[in-house]
């Protein structure tokens, strides 16, 4: 399944990386909320660990156990959420940071975490509808059709989902690509130094060969020397003796 973008728009990844900066934004709202609603749902006077409430009757002790079991429900809800929050923010961050180095592996945090968040939006509303459908003793159509909301936030990440995808596979084709032009390239490259002592090898063949024919002119021009050098001493014991007589 493949998602285009029209040209009108923008470019896939500056898609992406705007979705994951809003998303980003929106993680950190739910955490807040869920931070402010715990506070005024607390606000009250609570009851402290050892602490001894004198009650009138049995319903008033039942009523003060369920309100501190619903306090207790309401710190596991707080740490789901900010759980949520947190996992979120630091996913999203990192698809933005990945659509702007072009990094794939930056990506692939943001899809395991939203891949479970797509199941458990979509397997959570199918629960509730069923139960408020059939199997709560009084059928409940307000709140089987308020369950939906959680299906359809699932469809919804399941396209941005997708969209996210593509430019994962885009990301690491073109990663791909360049390595096989690097592997192209480096053959070249050793042939080329493979070459390089050939010729070093060429070159000093050649120093030597000139080196030898400068000594063979050297000693071949030696010998006219030596004859001239006699030539000139005859001479000149020639004309000694003339000068004598």
């Amino acid at each position: 399944m493949e998602v285009k973008i029209k040209s009108w728009c923008c470019s896939l990844d500056t898609a992406v990386g705007v979705m994951g900066g809003g998303m980003a934004a929106l993680y950190l709202v739910v955490g807040v909320v869920a931070v402010g609603w715990v506070v005024l749902h607390s606000g009250g006077d609570g009851l402290e660990v050892g602490s001894v409430v004198e009650v009138d009757s049995l319903d008033e002790a039942y009523s003060d156990l369920a309100r501190i079991e619903e306090e207790d429900a309401t710190l596991v809800y707080l740490v789901i959420a900010l759980s949520i929050s947190l996992l979120g923010i630091m996913s999203s961050l990192l698809l933005v940071v990945g659509t702007m180095r072009n990094s794939p592996c930056c990506l692939l945090p943001w899809l395991a975490w939203h891949m479970v968040i797509i199941l458990c939006c979509i397997g959570s509303g199918l629960y509730t509808v069923i139960y408020f459908l059939f199997l709560d003793d009084e059928r409940d159509v307000v709140m089987a059709v308020v369950s939906i909301g959680p299906i359809l936030a699932g469809i919804f990440l399941i396209f941005l989902w997708v969209m996210v995808d593509q430019l994962y596979t885009q990301l690491k084709q073109v990663i791909q690509t360049r390595k096989s032009q690097n592997d192209i390239k480096q053959p070249n490259s050793f042939s080329i130094y493979a070459n390089k002592p050939r010729n070093t090898s060429s070159m000093s063949t050649r120093s030597l060969r000139s080196m030898k024919n400068k000594r063979h002119h050297h000693r071949q021009k030696e010998p006219s020397r030596k004859s001239r050098s006699l030539e000139h001493i005859l001479d000149s014991s020639s004309n000694s003796s003339n000068s004598t007589y």
